[in-house]
């Protein structure tokens, strides 16, 4: 949630408290190891727009921040 617009990462860590928010964002491509580019944050606390892969897809910001990137130099 923290990725500066623009800005590309990897994905190191997911959380796993949660097993169903784990579920949710496996089925939206969010796991170890994945390159992912921040394209936007949402206005007013609204979703992130990321793109991983080909896709760009809302990520909601309490489900962003289970999410540890480590950022492309």
């Amino acid at each position: 949630s923290e990725l500066p617009e623009g800005d590309t990462a990897t994905v190191r860590r997911v959380g796993d408290q949660d097993p169903a928010l784990l579920r949710y964002l496996a089925e939206m491509g969010l796991v170890p190891d994945v390159a992912v580019e921040m394209i936007g944050h949402g206005a007013f606390g609204g979703p992130l727009r990321v793109r991983v892969g080909g896709a760009v897809i809302e990520v909601p910001p309490d489900a962003a921040r289970a999410v540890r990137v480590s950022p492309h130099d």
